[in-house]
């Protein structure tokens, strides 16, 4: 998705306003997101940072109540230390996706202290880091991700307590904000005779896939880096598109699913994806996510509902392979009939003890008419027994090709 340097620099403009605000609540939905209320002048704000590697973002949300979370070390510093404190900065570090708050807040004793919170959007890696400035110095406090001073493997960065803060080891790029169209074509120029939009995200900073494409898209060329493409005025016009801050914040449906959100129009899917329009990057954001996590939850109760059937199908089955064979038993009921004919009509050769009449059992303790009785008493018990076990089945049979 293109939550990129480009989007986050959108959104960061738009939330500015919250400067000067105070930190009125600090609260954790799940381990990988973090929601700050803000009070500013007479109004009540929230921003959630979200930091799962797969929904990445910061925008304003409502103020509802999300509920303490789990409490953790990370989130109880981050109470104990912005909690009451004035949001003074908002702003993105290069242009790459990591946003810094300054806080100035006060300890518990009335000195006044100044505080930094890192907002890393970097894949695996993403982070929130809180620094305390001393001497002009950010010295991180805490991270919601630490890096193990003590582990065997080379760290390309060290996080956790009480070392200076260092920003991500990202490649380097060019500033696609802070250079003109000739440095950025001067950049492309070692790509010659490569794809142009994976040379894009490989030499400029900031740009995502999705922007990379749409930007070879528009040269109307060949996705190939040629010198014409290069000079074509399609190129400097889609730059200035992106760096004027004309944006037109959208999000593309693929079968009715959101896809992609980004903050230009985008055209190279054709009419294989829908784009809808939206006023804000902040309202662009807050529908993706919710359509979402509304697409999530569907499918979640969806597999539920799969599981629940195939185990009511399979007990159906086992309820009708017992059915039947239930009625393999019940189908002899005429056998015991002709066994208590037989006993009746040679009633006088038999006598209490006897144990077999030609070949039927019979129970000694008993009288020649009640084992007759008793034979009559299975045959009638079986016969009914068919009846209902074939309604049985044909009601499982029914509820299966229900």
């Amino acid at each position: 998705m293109a939550f990129d340097g480009g989007f986050l620099r959108a959104e960061i403009a738009e939330i500015k306003f919250l400067e000067t605000g105070r930190v009125q609540k600090i609260s954790a939905p799940n381990r990988e997101e973090v929601v700050f209320d803000i009070h500013r002048e007479r109004d009540n704000y929230a921003i959630t940072v979200g930091l799962n590697p797969a929904c990445p973002r910061v925008c304003l949300v409502g103020t509802a109540d999300y509920g303490a979370g789990k409490q953790t070390p990370f989130l109880g510093k981050l109470r104990k230390s912005l909690v009451g404190g004035r949001l003074v900065c908002i702003e993105q570090i290069g242009a790459d996706r990591v946003a810094k708050f300054v806080f100035a807040c006060y300890t518990d004793i009335g000195d006044a202290v100044t505080y930094e919170l890192y907002a890393e959007w970097t894949g695996r890696s993403t982070n929130l880091i809180l620094c305390e400035v001393k001497d002009g110095v950010p010295i991180i406090a805490d991270a919601l991700k630490k890096s193990d001073p003590f582990s065997d493997t080379d760290n390309a960065r060290e996080v956790f307590p009480k070392i200076a803060y260092t920003l991500p080891p990202f490649p380097p790029k060019l500033n696609i904000w802070a250079a003109d169209e000739e440095q950025i074509r001067n950049a492309l120029t070692p790509f010659a005779k490569q794809k142009l939009s994976t040379s894009l995200t490989a030499a400029l900073e900031g740009i995502s896939p999705l922007i990379a494409r749409e930007w070879a898209y528009n040269c109307l060329d060949s996705d190939i880096i040629t010198e014409n493409a290069l000079s074509g005025n399609m190129f400097g016009s889609f730059l200035e598109r992106l760096t004027r801050g004309n944006n037109r914040f959208c999000i593309l449906y693929t079968d009715g699913k959101p896809k992609d959100f980004s903050y230009t129009g985008i055209a190279q899917y054709g009419t294989a994806a829908e784009v809808k329009y939206y006023n804000t990057a902040n309202d662009t954001l807050v529908v993706f996510y919710a359509e979402r996590t509304a697409m999530s939850l569907k499918s979640a109760k969806f597999g539920d509902l799969s599981k629940m059937l195939i185990a009511l199908i399979d007990k159906t089955r086992r309820k009708i392979a017992a059915r039947d064979e239930e009625l393999r038993e019940a189908g002899g009921f005429l056998e015991y009939k002709a066994m208590g004919d037989t006993l009746t009509a040679n009633i006088w050769q038999i006598t209490k003890g006897q144990t077999v009449f030609e070949d039927i059992p019979l129970d000694p303790f008993l009288t020649p008419q009640k084992n007759a009785a008793k034979y009559y008493a299975k045959y009638k018990k079986l016969k009914s027994a068919e009846t209902a076990l074939a309604e049985l089945k044909t009601k499982a049979a029914d509820e299966l090709l229900y």
